[in-house]
């Protein structure tokens, strides 16, 4: 599911303005024929032209809205969570059900307004209740302004969200930042993530797809520490998500050089990790900096902790395959 393509909310004024617009120019368009063309007729038939111009094009954009963002009754469980940890949900759907509210009052206005200039023999009158109906119509929109301003910002934060595919086998790759999982992404699949020389560095949610013979693993680089939830910034909330609602396994990376987390720490936050429930397998990054002596000693470490340890991308990709079926 993505949420890229969710249409813009523009300003109320914006959207009054075009919708007149639109109005003024089907108009000066519009053919009368002879029985339209006694005063009366003609005042009518252009006014409510207008009137339905105006509530076609209105209804239209805020209708492309609604069908456009979300089924909250139709969203998986990362997705539903995923917008409950990022945004006031209650807001998000106060702020749509206010978009629904105005379209059901501009088809209200628009029925009631055709059906006044209709009955009206009076020329005068007729421009009057066309004044009107332009009146109330931008009443409606003031009072959902508000409501569409909500929208505007948390459609910048939705836009944003990951593409995930939860249909696909997905492997989450874990461990501090820094220790090679952008690195370790690179290698396994076609993806080229920013990988850059400092912690914290990953600031979305990095996605790769590995393929062979017609089967697919989905890798999802998940970064920040993923400590406790309270404490997580946005971004290590969704990766969160990914890890406990879509992740079938997870990669977790050590770095043994400890370039940048003691292993004490890593150490830590594998265990933490493991509290997920997922099935883990451990890779070791960094290995050209490494001697001999050193991995053989972490490997015996792991060997103990009875828990799959890689220290190469072809033998972690064969196992992960393995798991695949």
């Amino acid at each position: 599911m993505g949420f890229g393509d969710l249409p813009p909310i523009e300003k109320t004024q914006a959207y009054l303005d075009a919708a007149f617009k639109k109005a003024r120019e089907r108009s000066r368009e519009y053919n009368l024929s002879e029985k339209e063309k006694n005063p009366l007729s003609r005042e009518k038939t252009l006014a409510i032209l207008k009137i339905a111009t105006v509530k076609d094009y209105l209804s239209s954009r805020f209708n492309t809205i609604i069908d456009k963002y979300p089924n909250f009754d139709n969203l998986t469980e990362f997705y539903t969570q995923l917008l409950k940890l990022t945004l006031d949900f209650k807001q998000l759907k106060k702020s749509l059900g206010t978009i629904a509210w105005s379209v059901g009052k501009i088809h209200e206005l628009s029925t009631d307004s055709i059906r006044r200039i209709k009955r009206c023999m009076d020329p005068s009158v007729v421009g009057e209740y066309l004044r009107k109906y332009y009146g109330r119509i931008g009443s409606v929109l003031r009072q959902a302004e508000k409501q569409m301003i909500h929208l505007h910002m948390m459609r910048q934060v939705m836009r944003d969200y990951p593409s995930i595919k939860e249909d696909e086998f997905t492997v989450c790759i874990a461990g501090f930042p820094n220790v090679g999982k952008s690195t370790l992404l690179s290698k396994i699949t076609p993806a080229k993530p920013e990988i850059k020389a400092y912690a914290f560095t990953t600031k979305k949610l990095n996605q790769g797809y590995a393929n062979r013979a017609g089967r697919k693993i989905q890798f999802i680089d998940t970064p920040g520490t993923l400590n406790r939830l309270e404490k997580m910034n946005p971004i290590e909330k969704v990766a969160y998500l990914a890890m406990k609602y879509i992740g079938k396994y997870v990669v977790f990376i050590f770095d043994i050089t400890e370039e940048s987390y003691s292993l004490k720490d890593q150490t830590k936050l594998f265990e933490a990790v493991k509290r997920y429930g997922k099935p883990i397998v451990c890779y070791l990054s960094k290995t050209d900096l490494l001697s001999d002596e050193q991995i053989e000693g972490f490997t015996k470490l792991f060997e103990k902790k009875k828990v799959e340890l890689m220290t190469d991308k072809d033998d972690l990709m064969a196992y992960l395959w393995e798991k695949l079926g």
